[in-house]
């Protein structure tokens, strides 16, 4: 799917210089550009806020912060729940594929909580490979950051209860 869509990038009180970027940047072909990149690294890291997006993907958070809205009014994108930035422990919004239903996300929790319940480094290993088998790198990849939070949470709980 693509995401070009060309909402006004400005309001009406903005400043004309505000309004002379925006010609510039849409007229340009710099916006649609944004737009297409900004949508492509959500569903190459789906999930996770701007600012997580922004660290993995290189693009830079601020683009992200107007293109992502954007590309949501496109139906590239859909925004999601608030999650936690594992590098900055702030609550953010997540961003998701538009292909991507509640149903994937459903087995990506279920999976990855089955892989959190295992005791052994081996078995969990075989069941992350099971998924990129069945599933795909790309599935593989949401379950294992899913796993990752789940213990990063769990740490954070069992640390303020000690």
């Amino acid at each position: 799917m693509t995401c070009e869509v060309q909402t006004p990038a400005t309001r009406k009180h903005d400043p004309a210089s505000s309004h002379h970027a925006e010609r510039e940047i849409t007229g340009s072909g710099a916006r649609a550009a944004q737009q297409r990149q900004a949508a492509e690294a959500v569903r190459q890291n789906p999930g996770v806020t701007s600012s997580e997006l922004a660290r993995r993907s290189g693009i830079d958070r601020h683009t992200l912060g107007r293109r992502l809205p954007e590309c949501e009014t496109a139906g590239a994108v859909i925004r999601g729940t608030q999650v936690r930035d594992p590098e900055t422990g702030r609550l953010g919004v997540s961003w998701w594929p538009a292909e991507y239903t509640q149903d994937h996300h459903r087995r990506d929790c279920l999976d990855a909580e089955r892989i959190c319940r295992m005791t052994d480094r081996r078995e969990r290993r075989r069941a992350l490979a099971k998924i990129h088998g069945d599933r795909g790198e790309e599935a593989a990849g949401r379950v294992r950051r899913l796993v990752e939070q789940i213990w990063s949470e769990r740490k954070g709980r069992a640390a303020n209860a000690g």
